[in-house]
Formats: structure tokens, sequence, C-alpha cells
């Protein structure tokens, strides 16, 4: 067994006097109404706390070797806390002073070395600070250190990271010209989300990757992944491009409406990926009625003569069209026909239970006006 000290900004291995140590308490609250360790309780399963250190080193350290610049922890510190009983939810307190150094501290020393190296001496100063400001908003939680993670992967390779409204830019989608474009005019973040927020005040496009790949089915235009680690990552066909730009766009809604719902499944979860136990299934009955609903209908409990569909695209095809509809028409200041929306919000819900309902007269005519947009305009590349 071999035990070493490892340079938390480069991974190389260090003496001991280049080691500082951390001290974390952990303190757990009591199960009948979450006292926290020194307040009074009366829980036969009472408030715990115990103690333990991690050694954190740096050639540049305040050890042994003598070369400043790390503070000096307090022999006292202040906890940061859990999740509350009963929750997943992070239990935080405001982070200052302490908290903020142990964060900041905790957080390199997470990294990998590539991380690391990037971020303390390649990165641009504007990006340093906006990483840590984006991290102490957020109490240094863990989706924010997840989204950070990712932030950082991405502008290492040259993409772009928009800490306010937490969308990733990656480098295959920032680089492509036709999906950055449509993008751009959609307004960016504040824009569309303010076009979806018309519709539902709920709506966010909070935790977002945005990404290209070649390496779709050409049946696919995007494709919009189960969150991993709370992050949503929209996918989009780069070899479908061949469209009209209001027609990325309409995929662009489309896309996040499925983040949508995903962030709302999310939301019940209450844990950095979606499994839907009983338990959350309650609590999606209890949040979100008609979307328990389309997922009972439409992955569980499928009617007598229907064959298996997305709930997402039921419940899409039946009270998203005019949101997508809607949308489109204010990204194109109006300049197609309303029967031209309609057609293209269908793109992507054909074969749902509300496009089956469609006479075969009505299917013709929305598959026709499809065809007439798209052989009409100029394609996005």
């Amino acid at each position: 067994v071999e035990t070493y000290f490892v340079d938390y900004k480069t991974g190389a291995r260090m003496g001991l006097g280049d080691c500082y140590v951390l001290t974390f308490v952990t303190e757990k609250q009591c199960s009948c109404a979450g006292h926290w360790p020194g307040q009074s309780c009366t829980c036969g399963n009472g408030p715990s706390s115990s103690t333990s250190h991690m050694f954190i080193c740096s050639s540049s350290g305040s050890g042994g070797g003598g070369g400043g610049g790390y503070i000096n922890y307090p022999s006292n510190p202040t906890p940061i806390h859990g999740a509350a009983p009963g929750t997943s939810a992070p239990n935080t307190v405001p982070v200052h002073g302490d908290n903020v150094n142990v964060g900041r501290r905790l957080f390199l020393a997470s990294l990998s070395p590539e991380q690391r190296t990037w971020l303390v001496t390649n990165r641009p100063e504007a990006v340093y600070s906006s990483i840590f400001n984006f991290l102490i908003s957020n109490n240094f939680s863990s989706p924010s250190i997840f989204f950070a993670k990712e932030a950082i992967d991405a502008m290492m390779r040259g993409g772009k990271v928009d800490f306010t409204y937490r969308i990733i830019k990656d480098p295959t989608f920032e680089n492509n010209p036709c999906l950055n474009n449509v993008y751009t005019q959609l307004g960016n973040a504040p824009t569309f989300q303010n076009y979806l927020q018309n519709f539902d005040r709920d709506f966010s496009v909070a935790n977002l990757k945005l990404k290209g790949s070649a390496s779709l089915s050409s049946l696919i235009n995007a494709e919009t992944s189960a969150p991993e680690n709370y992050l949503i990552t929209i996918t989009f066909n780069t070899n479908n491009l061949n469209r009209p730009a209001l027609s990325i766009a309409r995929t662009f809604i489309h896309e996040l409406i499925h983040a949508e719902i995903y962030r709302k499944l999310l939301s019940v979860a209450g844990s950095p990926s979606i499994s839907l136990t009983q338990a959350q299934l309650i609590q999606l009955r209890n949040n979100y009625p008609g979307l328990y609903d389309y997922y009972m209908r439409y992955m569980w409990n499928i009617p007598p003569g229907q064959g298996p569909s997305g709930a997402q695209h039921e419940a899409m095809a039946q009270h998203y069209r005019g949101i997508i509809k809607q949308a489109l028409k204010e990204y194109d200041n109006n300049s197609q026909s309303d029967e031209t929306y309609e057609a293209l919000a269908w793109e992507g819900l054909i074969n749902t239970v509300a496009w089956n309902n469609l006479s075969q007269s009505q299917k013709n005519n929305i598959t026709t006006i499809i065809n007439n947009f798209e052989n009409s305009n100029t394609n996005c590349n």
C-alpha cells in the first residue's frame, strides 16, 4: 500500500510540507423534527455529528514549504448542512467566509488534472470569475458543481457557456453555422425562454447542453436525452440541416419542450437522474397530474388496440402544438401562412393518438404543406 499527497492543480505527487488539512464536520438532523446538533431535541434518535479530515496539497501552498496564499482554517468550521429529513434537496446555509474557501478548494480538488490545469493556468480571468461566482451564488450545490464541470469540459474544447441561464454550447454546436445562427436568431436563451413562458410560467431552459452529431439516424432530426447529473442534453443531427431555418427552429422548440418535461420529472425525482420509482410516481401525480396521466396511459397502461408510444410525444401532440405554432410565428415575424405554422407543429408527432384521429385528407394536406414549404425555401446550410 502506498500513500502520497497530490497537487490539487496538476495532480503531481507532493511532500507533506506542501499540504494542508481540511476538517469536515458532517451533521445529521434528528428524524422527528429536523433539529441540528446543539439544538434542543427530545427525539429518541437525536441529531449527530462526525468529523473527518482531508489533505489538499500544492507546491504554492502554505504548508511547510512556506509558499503562502492559503487561508488558515478555523478549528471550529461552520458546517454546510446536508439534506433535510425526507428530502433530497440540500438544506444549504448562505455561503460566505470560510465556507466559500472550503467550497472552492473542494471543487478544485474534485476536478481532473487536465481540468485543474486549464482552469488555473489557461482560462481567461473572466471565465474563472464566472465559474466561481456561479458556484458561490448556488452555495456549491451538487447540480451547480456538476454543471460547472461540464461547462469546463466544453470550454476547454472551444464551447461557450451561459451561466445565467445554465446553457452549455458544445463546440460541435458552437462551431456549426446553421445551428448557432438559428440559436442566435431565436434570441439566445432569454428570448426563447420567454417564448415558452408565455404559455407555461414555470418553463425553464436551465441545465441544458446543446451539441451536434453526425451519428444519429437519418430519421431523427434531434434527440433530447434523459438527465444525467442534472444536465439535459439536446443533440442535433448535423446531417439533417438541409432544411429551411424555420424548420430548424421548429426542431429547437420541439426539443426544448422535451427538456421541460424532463425538468419536471427531475424535480419530482429529487436526484441527478430519473428512475420513476413508486414514490416518485405519487409525487408526479401530486405535482403534475396531467403528465402523470400521460405516462400512466402511454408508458405503462397501454389502452386496448393501441401500440406503445412515447408519453411525451402524446402530451405534446395534444397540448403543446399551439405553443410550437405561436413560438414559430414570433421567431419568423409571422411571414408564413397560419396553415404553414400549424403543419410544421405536427412534425415529429406523427403516429400519436392525436395524429391518428385526423382524417386521411387532413393528414395528406399537412404533409403537402410541409413538403411545399421545405421545397420552396432556402436551406439552412
